[in-house]
């Protein structure tokens, strides 16, 4: 639910910041100072949507560890598109720090890309197709773009299958709570209480 709920503020700021940002490479880093700077609240916007990330990445090493300490991989399914989403987050994450295409971005993104030529056989038309050309251009800034937009709808359809079978297979019941000796428990009203509370604890924070 806290992920869930971090994921919600993510897309929210991501889209309003979309609608003010400029995919070019002679441009974006003063949009992002002009976003920054000048413009009325898109400041606030911009560091919710740079903590918010922050914090689900937080929440999401805890739930995993969670996870591996209760077993819970045993549920194939949930834990295949977990870990998938997981992946995904991590990409778009990176494609988010390219974005202001200031030096470390720039360069982040030249390395990392080169990582892919070494690949046998595909890596060198596989560094070409992602960079649009023969090394990391305005082109790249502009597929970058594209592909962060794409996967944050990417991460909210597998976040929706992740949830979708772990109520077909239930949460593991740790504690034997509600339920007897069941290894299962629902999710309300035990996991919404939690959640609510340590929601509550992190808005503060």
């Amino acid at each position: 639910f806290m992920i869930s709920s971090f994921l919600v503020i993510q897309l929210i700021t991501g889209i309003i910041l979309s609608f003010l940002y400029v995919a070019d490479s002679n441009l974006s880093f003063s949009c992002v100072m002009d976003l920054t700077n000048d413009s009325f609240f898109t400041w606030l916007l911009r560091y919710f949507h740079i903590w918010g990330v922050s914090f689900i990445f937080i929440l999401l090493f805890i739930h995993m560890g969670r996870a591996l300490y209760y077993s819970s991989y045993s549920k194939v399914l949930v834990w295949n598109f977990g870990f998938l989403l997981y992946i995904v987050m991590m990409i778009e994450s990176f494609l988010g720090y390219i974005l202001p295409w200031h030096q470390m971005s720039y360069w982040a993104a030249t390395v990392l890309t080169s990582i892919v030529q070494s690949i046998p056989l595909i890596g060198i038309k596989l560094y070409s197709f992602i960079v649009g050309g023969f090394s990391v251009t305005n082109v790249t800034l502009v597929r970058v773009f594209a592909a962060h937009i794409v996967l944050a709808f990417v991460i909210i359809g597998l976040s929706i299958l992740h949830l979708f079978y772990l109520h077909l297979s239930g949460s593991n019941n740790t504690l034997f709570l509600y339920n007897g000796y069941s290894d299962v428990i629902y999710f309300h009203s035990y996991f919404t209480n939690k959640d609510l509370l340590c929601l509550s604890f992190l808005v503060v924070l």
